[in-house]
């Protein structure tokens, strides 16, 4: 059992993580296209030499660490507050048939997902 959990975890950490690498690797690439042709940081170069590029990588990245705090704050106090009332109504919608549906759907979307990728 531990075995199939950790090659599960490792399939899962590499399934995540090896586009990462790739794009990483490719990113010193000489070449235009995938085909290797050497090492080279002339594309960083052009990226740091592009002004609109930058300050739309500032705007995003502003744009995102706001929404992260704003939507961590949001959900620790709703999370506090329904904790702290104990709703008997919130604790009924966790069994609804309408969560139990759409998390049927989910994964059999995911399941046959998985499926048609399988047999390709």
């Amino acid at each position: 059992m531990k075995r199939g959990l950790a090659a599960y975890a490792i399939g899962i950490y590499g399934f995540l993580h090896l586009p990462l690498l790739i794009l990483a690797i490719f990113s010193v690439n000489a070449s235009r296209f995938t085909a290797w042709q050497g090492f080279s940081l002339h594309w960083y170069q052009a990226m740091f030499a592009d002004r609109d590029l930058l300050e739309s990588a500032g705007n995003s990245l502003a744009i995102a660490v706001a929404s992260t705090a704003l939507s961590t704050v949001i959900g620790t106090l709703a999370a506090y507050a329904l904790w702290k009332r104990a709703s008997n109504w919130l604790a009924g919608r966790r069994s609804s048939p309408e969560c139990r549906c759409s998390r049927c759907f989910s994964g059999r979307f995911a399941m046959s997902t998985f499926v048609w990728e399988c047999t390709r």
